[in-house]
């Protein structure tokens, strides 16, 4: 078992409550979890506190996202820290946004139609 000072702490950002429940079984973990609904909270949190993960959920606007990869980029002084970035696949498609990317990169489920594909297409060429 972790003592308190090598617990990890993740930071879970996601809007809605919904998609929180996938996150549950880190609660009965040995983690010291922090979940936020906004860009702000999560911002202050990070100036906070150490992490050692951080989730973060592609439905927030780009400009959103970008502004706290900043924040996280700053906040990764002594060590990176690692970022998942999670997808509603229950929308038919979702941009994820990249600093390293130009904003190139996107996510398509599995029912995604032709004129969705085409959308994303137009968006990435």
């Amino acid at each position: 078992m972790l003592s308190d000072s090598t617990t990890p702490a993740i930071l879970i950002v996601e809007p809605n409550l919904d998609l929180q429940k996938p996150y549950a079984f880190l609660d009965t973990k040995n983690f010291k979890i922090t979940k936020v609904s906004d860009i702000a909270t999560a911002n202050d949190e990070l100036q906070k506190q150490d992490f050692s993960l951080v989730f973060l959920s592609c439905s927030f606007s780009n400009k959103k996202i970008l502004n706290f990869l900043e924040s996280l980029k700053l906040a990764s002084k002594n060590q990176i820290i690692p970022l998942i970035l999670i997808v509603d696949l229950n929308q038919p498609y979702s941009i994820v946004p990249g600093l390293n990317w130009d904003q190139k990169i996107a996510v398509l489920s599995s029912q995604s139609s032709a004129e969705e594909l085409m959308t994303i297409l137009h968006h990435l060429l």
